[in-house]
């Protein structure tokens, strides 16, 4: 019985010599693929202006010309672009409670509106895509004196309502 075990051992010895002296058929070189994944992040907000200058204190009777309303900050990664569009729940006119009302216009940034429904105000490209903490740009608001008609004392008043989105 001393024997077969012995005989055990020396084919074990053996095997493990043969499987270390067997070259190895490892490949040179080795890969590993990497990847992650940046969603696409479109952000706006808006700050209206407070104080004198509040965009709740409109000088209704005075018109206004440019008349800063709000601060927008815009912020993308889309690698697309992305548009900014503007809504108005009173069709971009201050109304009161009553029949009365006032069209205005707006300024974005530089540029003026004079015609809005619901328009697309900003289309921006790749390479125009928002820094890290996004691009601010005011918004100002132009109105008529209203020296022809006596409006009807009443709070006169609009929301718009500003949509980003990915192209």
């Amino acid at each position: 019985m001393k024997s077969t075990t012995l005989s055990s051992r020396i084919a074990l010895v053996v095997l493990v010599i043969f499987a270390a002296c067997v070259p190895s058929f490892a490949l040179p070189t080795g890969s590993l693929a990497l990847s992650g994944l940046v969603t696409t992040t479109v952000d706006v907000t808006v700050t209206a202006e407070t104080g004198t200058l509040a965009a709740t204190a409109l000088p209704i009777l005075l018109g206004a010309t440019h008349y800063k309303i709000a601060t927008i900050n815009e912020k993308s990664n889309s690698k697309t672009g992305y548009t900014l569009s503007v809504g108005s729940t009173n069709g971009f006119t201050l109304k009161s409670t009553g029949t009365d009302a006032v069209a205005y216009t707006l300024t974005y940034g530089t540029t003026d509106f004079t015609s809005l429904s619901g328009a697309v105000i900003l289309t921006t490209s790749l390479a125009a895509k928002a820094a890290l903490a996004g691009v601010s740009k005011e918004l100002f608001i132009t109105f008529p004196a209203t020296t022809a008609t006596l409006l009807t004392a009443d709070t006169y008043g609009d929301t718009l309502t500003f949509t980003i989105a990915a192209q």
